[in-house]
């Protein structure tokens, strides 16, 4: 399976569960963060591929045939105790990746969680969140701050402004490996805003992101 060279809304959403602690059999809980907020997603630095290795247990052909399970759990439910099968595949996954990530809680009661909540559990986290794998930890702090502002576009701008002082600041300390390449991005993929779009951002040239409607503030989650 391949990986892609930023977070997917999927990606993010199961690391915020994850600092909130909610387990993976809670289903509603999983609804409230599907429904609730809102994803953008801007890719600094894209890092290398890491192809690893991945084995596991499944079900013989002829019991996949015979209960054609729908599911991951019906699957392991047709394993023969005696005869397991295992299979070999590769998973990729990124190094030396950096994004910037907004969230906005969605209009309505759908956001369970207050941003000052997902903020405070990033920065204590209940399960240790790392990206697809459990050895692939994250190599930073999330930093995750709650702010407001008049757009999309003006959220992330704002964002990206104090990440880079916040990474300069951590090169000058001695991680050298902190250093832009020619992949850094300038395109931010998000999810539809609810408000209609109001011409250009005020924000350079390579922005892609629309603004809200004009004299209405909104806070989002920067991470």
């Amino acid at each position: 399976r391949d990986s892609l060279e930023r977070p997917t809304r999927s990606a993010v959403l199961g690391m915020l569960a994850a600092a909130l602690g909610v387990d993976r059999s809670d289903a509603a809980a999983h609804s409230a963060l599907e429904r609730g907020y809102g994803v953008a997603v801007r890719a600094l630095e894209a890092g290398v591929p890491m192809r690893d290795y991945h084995t596991t247990q499944t079900a013989s052909a002829a019991a996949v045939k015979k209960h054609r399970p729908s599911t991951r759990r019906e699957l392991l439910a047709c394993v023969e105790p005696e005869a397991p099968e295992t299979i070999v595949s590769t998973r990729t996954y990124r190094q030396g990746a950096l994004a910037l990530i907004v969230v906005w809680a969605r209009p309505g009661d759908a956001a369970r969680w207050s941003l000052v909540e997902l903020a405070t559990a990033l920065g204590t986290p209940h399960y240790v969140p790392y990206a697809g794998r459990k050895a692939n930890a994250l190599g930073l702090p999330t930093g995750a701050e709650v702010v407001e502002s008049e757009s999309l576009a003006a959220a992330v701008w704002a964002a990206v402004a104090r990440l880079v002082e916040r990474l300069q600041a951590l090169t000058d300390a001695g991680s050298g490996w902190l250093h832009r390449r020619s992949t850094w991005s300038h395109e931010v993929h998000h999810d539809r805003p609810e408000a209609r779009p109001l011409g250009p951002p005020p924000a350079p040239e390579d922005a892609v992101a629309p603004q809200h409607p004009r004299g209405i503030r909104r806070r989002s989650l920067a991470l």
